[in-house]
């Protein structure tokens, strides 16, 4: 596996492990990844 998969699944490791940890932070998680992923898209 490349080091961009790698360092990806980690990330998602990581995730997963905030959501489960607590709903509310994740839902700012998801927010703001919304958003940078609206930034990204406009320009």
């Amino acid at each position: 596996m490349d080091a961009l998969g790698w360092t990806a699944g980690r990330v998602s490791l990581r995730v997963i492990s905030v959501i489960e940890a607590s709903p509310a932070r994740a839902a700012n998680l998801l927010r703001a990844l919304l958003v940078l992923t609206n930034l990204e898209l406009d320009r």
